[in-house]
C-alpha cells in the first residue's frame, strides 16, 4: 500500500438483480476494497457479507428476505492502506 494514501475506497457504480425474495448486488470500486455489508431488517442492521480479500468487484447476494420489499443497506470498505468509509443507506427491492 502507498503511504501517503489517505483516501477511502470509493464506490464507482451498483447494480441490482431481483431474485425471488432477495437480490443480488455488484458493487464496483476504483481502488480494491475489502467490505462488510448489512442489510436493515426489522429495524437492525444484519451483516450479510465480510470480505477478507481486496476486490474492485463485490458480489453480494441477499436471500432470505421478504418478496417484493425494499430494503436499506450499507457498505463499510476498507483500502489496503486502512482508509475505511461508510457508503449509503441505499435501498433494494426484493423480486417476487
Amino acid at each position: 500500500p502507498d503511504p501517503d494514501d489517505k483516501e477511502p475506497p470509493e464506490v464507482t457504480s451498483r447494480e441490482a438483480v431481483k431474485v425471488p425474495g432477495g437480490a443480488q448486488l455488484t458493487i464496483w470500486f476504483k481502488q480494491p476494497a475489502k467490505i462488510r455489508f448489512y442489510v436493515r431488517d426489522k429495524g437492525e442492521d444484519r451483516l450479510v457479507l465480510e470480505t477478507r480479500d481486496f476486490r474492485v468487484t463485490h458480489v453480494v447476494e441477499l436471500k432470505g428476505l421478504q418478496p417484493d420489499t425494499t430494503y436499506d443497506y450499507n457498505i463499510y470498505a476498507e483500502d489496503q492502506g486502512k482508509n475505511a468509509k461508510r457508503y449509503g443507506p441505499f435501498r433494494v427491492t426484493t423480486g417476487r
